[in-house]
């Protein structure tokens, strides 16, 4: 038989802790689960191993006796979260952690701006997950905070991808979130940008986080030449520019020409990956933070660990985490262990295109889906073949569909492949399948 102790303490919140002594044979099945509703009075136990819970909350369980409180509240009235928002891939630590060499070096690069002059230009590199827009919004957040000496502008090009649409951050940015009206034109909101900054007598420093992708739509030297050539037209405006991605293999300047390339002239900062010891540092304050003491076991946190490092993304480990807590909670279960993290690691492959979808358009959307559609029919996805089906049901050119199945390719949702017939084509590979 297995008796249950349940301990208060004198906080809003209860333990339940375990003492095991073994009379018969050990359940076939690793986890167990009991619910009963609070009128009766009874507790409701997850897991059954209940010595690796009670070392979880560092108790020895040889030292429990007494009977069962059953009048205790259920514990799981309670949420396991105690800051939710912290164990977002999105939060703001106070202290970004194992970044101090590189925070120092985006400091020292926007310092000129403070004093009137054009801030450093950068090329900001590193994969995802290792901090690289984190480093940028907590320094401009830190700029933000200054009189208006720099105006900070963070640009993401996933989601604006032209000329124009970085112009119009930059007239937001200095118009306290005015919108632009889309109807102007690009000459118009440049003088009206120049107006603004000699009004707030400041300087510049644009961020454009994801450059690569203002790239492949062949926005980035003429917007590049109209940052770094403003102040050639509109007298002595001093704008510094920020290019990140998280391309390693991407070279800026296959993308430009010599009148941005004799201006540019960046230096480079390398965001290198985590190391394992770094991600469970940084995995450990957002728990101790965000979640009961107590409701995570050591073997759970090692895997989220091991899970981030593997994939050399921290991201990895604190969506996961995030995933786990959920499903622990709707599952009504005291602790998060192992078996929750299981459950939930299948589905870490679908990050990436997560985070990716979340940055289409509707038309590219469409388009993805309607290949994927045709992928599941067995068809061979040929360019030729796809483009008919979707100039039929969709009704775009073949420009934009070259486009975007390019960029589908660089973001990992699709790859192509050059197969030999007559001739050689170019055919789109959807999950492994043709």
């Amino acid at each position: 038989m297995w008796i249950y102790k349940v301990i208060s303490s004198t906080f809003d919140y209860s333990f339940l802790l375990c003492l095991c002594f073994k009379t018969a044979p050990r359940p076939s099945s690793p986890r167990k689960y009991f619910k009963d509703s609070l009128h009766t009075g009874k507790s409701q136990i997850i897991n059954n191993n209940c010595t690796k819970s009670c070392r979880t909350l560092n108790i020895n369980p040889n030292t429990i006796s007494g009977d069962i409180n059953m009048n205790r509240p259920n514990i799981n009235t309670h949420s396991h979260f105690l800051n939710e928002s912290v164990i977002e891939v999105s939060y703001m630590p106070e202290e970004l952690k194992h970044r101090d060499h590189l925070l120092d070096e985006l400091h020292h690069a926007a310092s000129p701006g403070l004093r009137g002059v054009q801030p450093q230009n950068l090329i900001i590199r590193g994969l995802p997950g290792t901090g690289k827009t984190t480093a940028i919004r907590k320094v401009f957040s830190e700029l933000d905070a200054l009189p208006g000496a720099i105006v900070p502008v963070y640009v993401n090009c996933l989601m604006i991808r032209t000329q124009f649409g970085v112009f119009s951050e930059i007239f937001r940015a200095l118009s306290d979130g005015q919108s632009y009206p889309l109807n102007r034109s690009l000459q118009k909101i440049t003088m009206m940008i120049n107006g603004l900054m000699k009004k707030k007598n400041c300087t510049l420093l644009v961020c454009l986080d994801d450059v690569n992708y203002l790239a492949d739509h062949g926005e980035l030297n003429e917007t590049l030449y109209s940052l770094l050539r403003f102040h050639e037209i509109h007298g002595e405006a001093k704008i510094g520019v920020w290019a990140a991605t998280s391309d390693m293999t991407f070279d800026l300047f296959t993308h430009t020409d010599g009148r941005v390339q004799s201006v540019f002239m960046p230096k480079e900062v390398f965001f290198h990956p985590y190391g394992r010891d770094e991600i469970a540092e940084i995995l450990h304050d957002r728990v101790k933070k965000g979640l009961r003491y107590g409701f995570i076991t050591n073997g759970a946190f090692e895997m989220l660990v091991d899970a981030g490092y593997d994939s050399g993304d921290l991201r990895t480990s604190l969506i996961l985490l995030r995933r786990s807590a959920y499903l622990a909670e709707d599952l009504g279960s005291d602790l998060l262990d192992e078996w929750i993290v299981r459950q939930v690691l299948p589905h870490s492959n679908n990050f990436t295109e997560e985070k990716v979808a979340e940055t289409l358009r509707p038309r590219e959307m469409e388009l993805l889906a309607l290949i994927k559609e045709l992928a599941r029919t067995g068809m061979e996805l040929s360019m030729s073949a796809v483009f008919s089906e979707v100039k039929e049901r969709i009704g775009c050119g073949y420009s934009v569909f070259f486009k975007t199945v390019n960029r589908l390719e660089k973001a990992g949702m699709i790859r192509t492949e050059m197969v030999k017939g007559r001739g050689r084509k170019r055919v789109i590979v959807v999950d492994g399948i043709r």
